[in-house]
């Protein structure tokens, strides 16, 4: 399963940030970090060759399900900045468009959402609710509805209600959307409750009307196997976040290291016995006894802090691989560990 991380290394101290850390600690992370990153496995790296915008896309994707269409447009623009990746410029345009479309269909929802009248009835996912009143909120704006069925008041955050009563509340200002069948079933298809079938209907209507979907029809079959994977994983983890577990990972002078994400936010970085081997074949410190212990977090925006010591990687996450880039523009890698 192809998945994608984007990664920035910085410090996490503005003044000396190693001068906390162990003088060996300080060493061994100095020489095993603060480096780019270099590739892991020669099945990503013929996977990149064949498709480098397959790894973009692979983010893109992972912000649009959570409707995060700025966070997805934000990619991109990077994307477009790539010499790598110039060869892509025309479906990095369309993509941009498409997701402009989405951003346009969220504000169409919220603006639609705020004209409900007190009393006006409502049904989301088949239950029937009432307007009580709309409530803006910086972080994030509400319906407060009457559930007819509970009697009791109900809070659904505008982000977070179902596809279906997006399309309801933007249903009047649909028509002024540019290949709004097309935008439409990006919007059901890939969003986090994918509805593939639906998403094909209206892919079917915007080919009808001269758009080419190949390119959508592929992404929406390479998804539902994707998801498929996900969901049998996530199946043997819990319900933990999907970040949690083991990770072999590929240092940037190529060494491996055991990186354990717990549920807790903790990290434990191991180093294996093949790694010890070859530190002292390269002659280089070893690092101190026991685990190397560090944090992680995630913001609102699915943002992935990793932290060991002195530094912190910046990460978004897809499946069970990661991948991205280290500040001097090298591929890094990590692949999740069967327990």
């Amino acid at each position: 399963m192809i998945g994608s991380l984007i990664v920035t290394a910085t410090s996490i101290a503005r003044q000396n940030p190693l001068a906390k850390v162990p003088s060996g600690r300080r060493l061994f992370l100095l020489l095993a970090f603060f480096l780019p990153w270099s590739p892991l496995g020669a099945e990503d790296d013929r996977q990149s060759a064949k498709d480098p915008y397959q790894v973009v896309w692979t983010s893109v994707s992972d912000v649009v399900a959570r409707r995060e269409y700025g966070s997805a447009l934000s990619i991109l623009e990077t994307a477009s900045e790539e010499p790598d990746l110039r060869a892509y410029g025309r479906q990095i345009t369309a993509d941009r468009n498409v997701i402009t479309g989405l951003q346009t269909l969220q504000a169409f929802v919220v603006q639609e959402a705020a004209k409900l009248e007190e009393g006006a009835p409502i049904e989301i996912s088949g239950a029937d609710y009432s307007i009580i009143r709309y409530d803006r909120d910086p972080q994030k704006d509400e319906l407060v509805l009457l559930s007819k069925a509970l009697r009791k008041e109900i809070r659904k955050p505008i982000s977070k209600l179902p596809t279906g009563t997006w399309i309801k509340l933007a249903q009047p200002r649909l028509a002024s959307i540019d290949n709004s069948p097309l935008i439409l079933g990006v919007f059901v298809g890939f969003d986090q409750a994918s509805d593939a079938k639906l998403a094909r209907k209206y892919f079917n209507e915007a080919s009808t009307s001269g758009q080419d979907v190949k390119v959508w029809l592929t992404r929406l079959s390479d998804l539902e196997t994707t998801r498929k994977a996900e969901e049998m994983g996530a199946a043997k983890r819990g319900g933990d976040d999907p970040i949690v577990g083991k990770w072999s990972m590929r240092a940037p002078n190529g060494l491996l290291f055991n990186t354990h994400l717990k549920a807790d936010g903790t990290v434990a970085v191991t180093i294996p016995p093949g790694t010890l081997v070859e530190l002292r074949k390269r002659k280089m410190p070893l690092p101190p006894p026991g685990n190397l212990k560090g944090n992680w977090t995630r913001d609102d925006n699915g943002l992935y802090r990793v932290t060991w010591g002195p530094i912190t990687i910046e990460a978004l996450l897809i499946g069970d691989r990661l991948r991205g880039r280290g500040p001097a523009g090298k591929v890094g890698h990590g692949i999740r560990m069967v327990d």
